[in-house]
């Protein structure tokens, strides 16, 4: 099983969408602030189901404390990010 099979992050990937589809009609003062936080606040739901999801793991538990293991993460983010606004 993984993450992607979860009922929760199935959900939250909706909400992420739906996040990114509304704050794309959003007036172009909201664009700098507004917007930016609320797509970076759906996003960290679905990225953080999906790094909760890892750690349950013995192995990875001990890679989570790696360096190069956060900066991963933060490429798989903004890689998911890229995603939603193609």
């Amino acid at each position: 099983m993984a993450y992607t099979d979860l009922i929760v992050w199935k959900k939250s990937m909706q909400l992420a969408k739906t996040v990114f589809r509304v704050t794309g009609t959003f007036p172009p003062s909201q664009r700098y602030v507004l917007v930016p936080q609320m797509q970076r606040a759906a996003l960290s739901i679905v990225s953080n189901i999906a790094e909760g999801f890892r750690r349950t793991q013995k192995k990875s538990k001990i890679l989570c404390a790696s360096p190069m293991v956060q900066h991963l993460n933060w490429k798989r983010r903004f890689i998911f990010l890229m995603s939603l606004n193609s």
